[in-house]
């Protein structure tokens, strides 16, 4: 009690209503006219010793202001003004250091946050209550909460803010905590201030490192994928059906898929037309879909029907030595005399067919995704068709939204294909993609054959 008294200027009762909090304390100087519950009053700070307040970096007494600040020159900020050489250079990361005594009025502050902030050594520091406002406006709001964080909240405080100087904009990072006796008032306000500029730079300057790799791997994935998919032309016309794809990658992102097509005369005479999905995104993905499209491509030379080439597809990914992820695909072949649909699927959408301006999806046979087991079976089934007849195929990134179930999606996706019974093949496919694909996060291909 004696020392408390000692070191606030005060008798020893005086200290010990001080300590009590039963009203009686001495009256707090006040550093600067302001609000009647402006932060300094709210902090009841006895004086701690000399020594204990000496920062690491030594500030002189020359900084450190007094009790009496009536006759103290103001603090303004002056960007325009020149440190001396004296001062030194500001080094990246270097830390500057303060502290409040709130009860005795006086402030300390290190050489370097001076220098950080383009202050004049030896001018009155700032009160915490006038900090705020000598920071960067839009800075102000979350300086004064961090120096208000110790006596609301009980806690430290972290800002990062901005002030001019006459080398321009500097950018720091402050922490403010506090020492508090044993009833739970503050006794010290202090902060570490740190330059923030290096760290900031190198943010920077990764996220642009960042960005330009992402953007070389989704140009590189679009050449993979520009190069292993069919003929560029838009639509193709076989016997009796033409035939329309789109291809369209992701809007949002480095999302370029798996997504591949294929639409060919086979041996046979009939018109094979698949469509499938390797999950997952990027050159991975692009490269499972080169795999297992080379792959569905050699054993079409064989002539099995769809189930057939879907189960070896099936079973070669499962035990092949670099496994792919799971894909999804729809295989079909389309005779022309009688026109007939013969197709089957591993855990792909269902195809859309249109007839007489009324659509609906087609019942899926059963399949599971390729790569889920060897052994897996698939069934085979056949859907007649009749001049013109519309066949829709498409991926999934066509139907699913995460604002959605799929069921909405298949809905919107019948809707559309209805309102674009009068158009071509490939206007069709246009229309589909801009109704349904706007603003995806997935990559879509859509596959139209018209019936002639």
């Amino acid at each position: 009690m004696a020392s408390l008294a000692r070191d606030t200027g005060t008798s020893v009762a005086e200290a010990a209503a001080l300590l009590l909090g039963d009203g009686t304390a001495p009256a707090m100087p006040r550093q600067a006219e302001g609000p009647a519950t402006s932060l300094a009053q709210r902090l009841l700070v006895p004086r701690q010793p000399a020594r204990e307040r000496q920062s690491r970096d030594e500030p002189s007494r020359h900084w450190q202001a007094q009790p009496d600040l009536g006759e103290s020159q103001p603090l303004q900020a002056q960007p325009t003004q020149k440190l001396p050489l004296s001062a030194g250079v500001v080094r990246p990361g270097e830390l500057g250091r303060a502290e409040w005594n709130l009860i005795t009025g006086t402030a300390t502050w290190s050489r370097s946050l001076y220098e950080m902030h383009g202050w004049p050594p030896g001018t009155r520091p700032p009160a915490p209550e006038e900090f705020p406002r000598l920071v960067h406006p839009d800075d102000s709001a979350a300086v004064e909460d961090a120096f208000r964080a110790p006596a609301d909240r009980g806690e430290s405080g972290q800002a990062e803010y901005r002030v001019e100087t006459a080398e321009g904009i500097r950018y720091l990072k402050a922490l403010v905590t506090a020492v508090y006796d044993p009833l739970g008032a503050a006794l010290i306000l202090r902060a570490v201030v740190q330059d923030a500029a290096a760290g900031r730079t190198a943010g920077l300057e990764l996220d642009a490192v960042r960005a330009k790799i992402e953007m070389e791997r989704r140009e590189a994935t679009l050449r993979m994928q520009q190069a292993i998919l069919p003929a560029p032309e838009h639509q193709f016309r076989y016997d009796r059906f033409d035939i329309a794809v789109c291809y369209q990658p992701a809007q949002s992102g480095n999302r370029v898929g798996g997504d591949w097509y294929e639409a060919r005369a086979a041996d046979d005479g009939a018109v094979l037309v698949t469509i499938g999905d390797v999950a997952g995104h990027g050159l991975t993905a692009a490269a499972g879909m080169a795999r297992i499209g080379n792959a569905l491509r050699g054993m079409t030379v064989t002539g099995q029907p769809p189930d057939v080439l879907l189960r070896w597809l099936n079973d070669l990914i499962c035990t092949d030595e670099v496994p792919e992820r799971v894909a999804s695909a729809a295989v079909g072949l389309l005779d022309a005399d009688p026109p007939r649909l013969r197709w089957a699927q591993a855990g792909h959408p269902p195809p859309v067919l249109v007839r007489d301006g009324e659509p609906r999806l087609l019942a899926r046979p059963a399949g599971l995704l390729l790569g889920t087991g060897p052994g897996a079976g698939y069934e085979l089934v056949t859907e007649d068709l009749a001049p013109g007849d519309r066949l829709i195929f498409y991926t999934d990134g066509l139907i699913e939204r995460r604002d959605r179930d799929l069921d909405e999606g298949l809905i919107e996706l019948l809707k559309a294909a209805a309102c674009c019974q009068d158009a071509t093949p490939a206007a069709c496919a246009d229309e589909l993609a801009n109704r349904l694909a706007s603003g995806g996060d997935d990559d879509i291909c859509i596959l139209v054959v018209q019936v002639r």
